[in-house]
């Protein structure tokens, strides 16, 4: 059953609401300058070799989004945005999300062959290595400047987790509200948020942002599920156990060379899907993720024109989760237990990289990285202790890249970082890219790069007593090399794309049943071969419309038993349009995503589908008052993502269509 079908008539009557409230009053004569988010630039982008350089010469496949592209597509979470980009998609499992990229995209994976940048600095927490990426993202989605996503191996400059991309996320300061912001959203299945942010840029030139915000949803109130269709499983209805709660704070701080950020955010959700063998229906399964990152930085620039930046930061992160079992011998639920999962960590990091010309034809940067996990501690419990492991462990960092102009139009990349660990060993990581642009809005790149993921603690260290999961043994990094050739041309405010690559990855680290006993284990498995190819047109036109499409295919195979790597569909579509409406003062976002078949861990297949999303949105005739109605999953299609190891169910059931009314004052 799909609640959001009930609640439709209200959101179009909502809407309506909206849109009258903004058309009455406009001026004939507004151009659409407000929409005009697009230039005849060439954008410009940092993460690919940490300094400012034009798209067309960075070393990677790059992706940028805008803070205007984020309002007008009505996007409600970083998911969706990741959602929308060439070669991207993610999976949910009605608990946390997994960003698959490239095909990529193993079920149950928290996010760890990805780098997440907040502001340039390395946002993955210390124990499992991941970052959220819907409601239990680090910032709240409105505070979002842009998203520069760089595609490929990255672990020359940021060493592990820079696997298969690095996403640096650059969020609002203050002189980009100059007051104060006040923010509300509802929609269905009780969706609501709030958010209040201050900013200022100062006299003194001391800039201030501030902001706190909300989150509470109930979620979907009646999933069902035909793998436990039993009377002593509710026949299978999971009902009134989907809740979520989140909350976010963002402070930042920044005078000359000076930047100071706190970021914290916290999130319990409910677990409607009885994992790990938990009781059916119960509404006491849930986890916490509490996460808090500070950071100093300084930056100056040298009497010789270099560029010297430093970062002090500090990290800790707790995961709280409570399930409920059975621990009657028939199955009565005469013998309810909570058993906890906990983990607290902490970190403290020092990064410092000094950048800068030699002659004018060579930028050299060097850098060193430096990470004290000072505390990795995980436990498991209930009547009776399964796990009481506390570990801390050290990281050092080292790393150069070199950028020689071989003639006007031949750019030559060489990059490689030495990385030390105690838990391990040491790794070297690689990268070489040739470009070469035949006129400056044209690029031609031939990339190779070699990149890592270490263990994480997690994986190395957790179990709980043989009950559900077991100790591994032996576990090495896994590796990825990886070719790519990418073609980049602008005419105007259109860009054509294109891109094939082909990775193998050794000793690649997954969650696995053994067949033998039952329990879940880490292990590194054989050698795995990936290729594809991706296409892109986006385009702004004259008219204020704007299209972006493209095209992804991907081949991933085990090696060893030649089949297709599951949750890895072979083809998908994608098209963006953005168009003005009433006096272009309005405008209309619509979304068509296209995915192909996956492969489950269980065996079925979950089907292709197209999710249709729509958003419109614009300024009231009230001075500083903005708002927007956004309907996800138009038609209502009916989807399923593959479930993971830890599932009875090889297909986990997706929202149908639900609606999201949003409206921000400035003043």
């Amino acid at each position: 059953m799909k609640t959001a079908r009930k609640n439709y008539p209200i959101f179009v009557g909502v809407l309506s609401t909206m849109l009258a409230a903004v058309c009455v009053g406009q001026d004939d004569t507004v151009g659409n300058d407000d929409f005009d988010i697009f230039s005849d630039d060439i954008p410009s982008v940092y993460s690919a070799s940490k300094y400012e350089q034009k798209v067309t010469e960075a070393p990677a496949s790059v992706s940028i989004v805008t803070a205007e592209e984020i309002k007008r597509y009505g996007y409600r979470n970083f998911g969706d945005i990741l959602r929308a980009q060439r070669g991207f998609y993610v999976t949910n499992d009605r608990n946390y999300s997994y960003v698959g990229v490239r095909g990529f995209g193993q079920p149950g994976d928290y996010n760890t062959r990805i780098l997440l940048l907040i502001d340039g600095v390395r946002a993955n927490e210390n124990v499992y290595d991941s970052f959220g990426t819907d409601n239990d993202f680090l910032i709240d989605i409105g505070l979002i400047d842009r998203v520069e996503i760089v595609r490929g191996p990255g672990s020359s400059l940021y060493g592990t987790s820079a696997f298969f991309a690095v996403i640096n996320v650059t969020t609002k300061n203050g002189r980009d509200y100059d007051g104060a912001e006040l923010a509300v959203d509802f929609g269905d299945q009780g969706t609501s948020s709030q958010r209040a942010t201050w900013g200022k840029h100062l006299a003194s030139g001391l800039d201030v942002l501030m902001s706190v915000s909300n989150y509470k949803s109930r979620g979907d109130d009646n999933l069902y599920y035909q793998e436990f269709d039993d009377p002593l499983s509710n026949n299978g209805h999971y009902k009134n156990n989907d809740d979520e709660d989140a909350a976010n704070v963002l402070v930042k701080l920044a005078y000359q060379g000076l930047s100071f950020s706190l970021v914290y955010q916290d999130r319990t959700k409910e677990i409607p899907t009885a994992s790990y063998g938990t009781v059916f229906n119960s509404p006491v399964s849930e986890t916490t993720d509490e996460i808090l990152e500070v950071n100093l930085g300084y930056t100056t620039y040298l009497d010789s024109g270099a560029e010297w930046a430093t970062t002090l930061g500090y990290g800790a992160y707790e995961y709280r989760g409570d399930y409920m079992y059975d621990y009657s011998d028939d199955g009565d639920l005469s013998y309810l237990v909570v058993n906890k999962d906990k983990t607290e960590s902490e970190w403290w990091t020092l990064s410092s990289q000094l950048s800068g010309l030699i002659g004018d034809s060579q930028r050299v940067i060097a850098g060193i990285d430096v990470r004290d996990n000072v505390k990795q501690d995980q436990s498991n419990f209930d009547e009776d202790v399964y796990l009481d492991d506390k570990r801390s462990s050290e990281v050092y960092g080292l790393y150069i890249q070199d950028e020689i102009e071989i003639t006007d139009k031949v750019t030559l990349n060489l990059g490689v970082r030495y990385d030390k660990y105690d838990t391990f060993g040491d790794n070297f990581s690689p990268r070489v890219a040739v470009i070469y642009n035949p006129q400056p809005q044209t690029a031609i790149k031939l990339l190779y790069g070699e990149a890592f993921r270490a263990p994480n603690a997690y994986e190395l260290y957790y179990h709980d007593g043989g009950f559900t999961t077991k100790p591994v043994v032996g576990l090495e990094p896994e590796t990825i090399e990886s070719v790519e050739l990418a073609v980049e041309h602008y005419m105007g405010r259109t860009l054509l794309s294109a891109s094939v690559y082909y990775n193998e990855i050794t000793d690649l680290i997954a969650y696995r049943l053994d067949p033998v006993d039952d329990l879940l284990f880490f292990g590194n498995l054989d050698q795995i071969a990936t290729c594809g190819f991706e296409l892109g047109l986006e385009s702004h036109l004259e008219n204020g419309l704007r299209y972006a499409l493209n095209y992804a295919y991907q081949d991933n195979e085990d090696d060893t038993t030649g089949k297709i790597l599951n949750n890895s569909p072979r083809n998908m579509l994608k098209a963006n349009f953005l168009m003005p409406l009433f006096q272009e003062r309005i405008v209309g976002g619509l979304e068509l995503q296209y995915m192909g078949a996956r492969n489950s861990v269980q065996g079925p297949e979950a089907d292709a589908h197209v999710l249709t999303n729509l958003t419109i949105s614009g300024d009231t005739q009230i001075p500083g008052l903005s708002l927007s109605g956004s309907i996800h999953n138009l038609l209502d299609e009916e989807y399923d993502d593959p479930g993971s190891a830890e599932h009875t169910q090889a297909l986990l059931e997706q929202d149908g269509r639900t609606f999201l009314v949003r409206a921000s004052y400035q003043f």
